[in-house]
């Protein structure tokens, strides 16, 4: 089947709570072929994946902290769904207000069962850093798949995001 990946969030400034958010990420191989153990195919199946989260973030004393729940639902040849939560934490910057670092826990608390073993989620620790090299543009970098991997790159902004307030 072919891969769909979808995306979509919203945030915005909430009084005594920071910035608030929600998202929804969905992932489907669409139709795919059923086999049993010798290989036969027995029937076709759907697989997708859905997660769907809220959070808040707010800055105490410089410090950026950051909490989101998310409820997981997954379907392979059973269905399965999951609760679990992401917390982060931001420097404050240094440098001049260039360079500022970041951790993050995803996935703390949650399990999964499709039949009739629950499994773990993937928890992960997460680190990060960035360099701000002028008004538009950052040098970034952190680690990914558990550590396995380090990634950098220079992202560019191309506007400055307006601020809003709600009542």
């Amino acid at each position: 089947g072919a891969l769909s990946l979808n995306y979509a969030a919203y945030a915005a400034p909430v009084k005594k709570l920071g910035v608030c958010g929600v998202s929804v990420d969905y992932m489907s191989a669409g139709s795919v072929r059923e086999t049993d153990d010798t290989g036969v195919q027995t029937g076709t199946m759907n697989l997708s994946d859905t997660a769907v989260s809220a959070g808040c973030a707010k800055k105490f004393g410089g410090w950026g902290l950051g909490v989101s729940y998310k409820f997981i639902s997954s379907k392979l040849a059973a269905s399965a769904s999951a609760h679990a939560f992401d917390a982060g934490v931001l420097s404050p910057a240094y440098a001049g207000g260039r360079l500022s670092f970041a951790a993050a826990l995803l996935n703390f608390g949650g399990s999964i069962k499709y039949e009739e073993k629950a499994e773990r989620l993937p928890f992960a620790l997460k680190a990060g850093a960035a360099y701000k090299l002028g008004a538009r543009t950052s040098l970034a970098a952190d680690d990914f798949d558990g550590g396995e991997k380090t990634v950098a790159g220079i992202p560019l902004f191309l506007r400055d995001r307006g601020r809003r307030k709600l009542a």
